[in-house]
């Protein structure tokens, strides 16, 4: 059941919150002028979280630790790699369609259409974190871990 939830709950977090952005747009600053600034500042953001991503790829799979012998004992290994994959393939992902959003022009999209593909980004962004958040705590709890 706890593998389960950590397996799936970046994706649930990442639905949660594009659904109530999407009900609740009428009480937020207009998307329209928000996406770009939103898409600027995961640039950064995921940037440097592949950065952190990829020194941590690099330390784990060099150290050869106490800690990381444990951690390889329990069979958590695995486990702990692939959720950094995919983490690392997200903030990528992440990346490339930030820097394609700067250059929509919305002016020139059908309303339903930008709004597909605002809400597209909202969810890639979202989930993007969430994946990377789940890395984060794991790795710290297996690294803490008594």
């Amino acid at each position: 059941m706890r593998y389960w939830f950590e397996k799936y709950y970046p994706f649930a977090i990442a639905v949660i919150i594009t659904l109530l952005i999407y009900k609740f747009e009428d009480y937020m600053a207009e998307l329209k002028t928000l996406i770009p600034q939103v898409a600027q500042n995961s640039l950064t953001i995921s940037g440097t979280l592949l950065g952190f991503l990829l020194t941590i790829l690099t330390i784990i799979n060099t150290i050869n630790t106490r800690r990381m012998q444990f951690v390889k004992s329990t069979g958590n290994f695995d486990r702990l790699s692939s959720f950094l994959n995919l983490a690392i393939k997200a903030n990528i992902f992440l990346i490339l369609t930030s820097f394609f959003i700067i250059f929509i022009n919305p002016d020139k999209f059908n309303n339903n259409i930008l709004q597909l593909v605002n809400f597209s980004f909202i969810f890639i962004t979202v989930f993007a974190i969430s994946l990377t958040i789940r890395f984060a705590v794991i790795f710290i709890k297996l690294l803490t871990d008594g």
